[in-house]
């Protein structure tokens, strides 16, 4: 009789989170500055319905809008309203990720509810995980991998576009060593240091190219590592990259110069 009851007010009528599942229907892996479509599905498997549904999307740093890319898309909220006992809710998102080749994006789905006549809030988390398989962009620097110190050195940049449509306010950053002084570049940077540089819109299959020059100092058979970064422009804080296509690292090494002095 205690269990028949126990089955018939309370069990029955139970919630536990284990029985509400959150499905994602998507790729596993996706090119960079592709649009990507995912399909949602909230399953409420207990006896009980929920009440006050919402859904919330977290999107990784550097995610745009479908349409404009130039629009962040940082997180999303979805209203689902009720859901009965046994029933599901399906929503499609959609989104445009950037990032750099081979890293891992991570996609942060909460589904909060209450229960009839609550007040409290509880929810449910899902984690969906997928990978950059491509860049929009490929960058290519050429460079001499010794110099003599104090002598001039030259690095050719070449960024050419990998995408299906057109790249808008690309940037590219450069990360000098210590003994490094720029000098010039075919392209005017837009700080004095050289450091960043707007190159603007690259159309598909279109491709930017531009020389940059400085001189740099050291002792014999020392090594000194440059860093160059592509990627769009932080809308929200110009002159920032907003998401990362490339990091190119770049090893030179410092040999003995033509002529010495004892």
């Amino acid at each position: 009789a205690g269990v028949a009851a126990y089955l018939f007010f309370g069990g029955l009528n139970s919630v536990s989170g284990n029985n509400i599942d959150i499905q994602i229907v998507g790729p596993s892996t996706i090119g960079a500055g592709e649009r990507l479509s995912l399909d949602v599905v909230l399953k409420n498997n207990n006896n009980a319905d929920l009440e006050e549904g919402d859904l919330t999307i977290v999107y990784p740093e550097g995610t745009r809008t479908v349409g404009d890319v130039n629009v962040p898309l940082t997180r999303e909220s979805f209203d689902v309203g009720d859901l009965a006992a046994k029933k599901e809710h399906r929503k499609s998102i959609s989104a445009v990720l950037f990032g750099e080749k081979g890293t891992q994006q991570t996609i942060i789905l909460t589904f909060e509810y209450k229960l009839k006549g609550s007040t409290a809030v509880f929810h449910k988390e899902k984690r969906y995980d997928l990978s950059i398989k491509s860049s929009p962009v490929i960058v290519t620097i050429d460079n001499a991998n010794e110099v003599n110190s104090a002598q001039e050195i030259f690095f050719s940049v070449t960024i050419a576009s990998n995408n299906s449509e057109d790249l808008q306010n690309v940037l590219f950053k450069a990360e000098y060593p210590f003994g490094f002084s720029f000098t010039d570049s075919d392209l005017k940077p837009v700080d004095a240091q050289g450091t960043l540089w707007r190159i603007g819109n690259i159309p598909v299959s279109g491709q930017k190219k531009f020389m940059i020059k400085g001189v740099i100092q050291g002792q014999n058979e020392e090594e000194r590592t440059f860093r160059f970064s592509t990627g769009i422009e932080n809308p929200e804080k110009q002159s920032e990259l907003g998401a990362v296509f490339s990091l190119i690292p770049k090893t030179i090494k410092i040999k003995k110069p033509f002529l010495s002095l004892d």
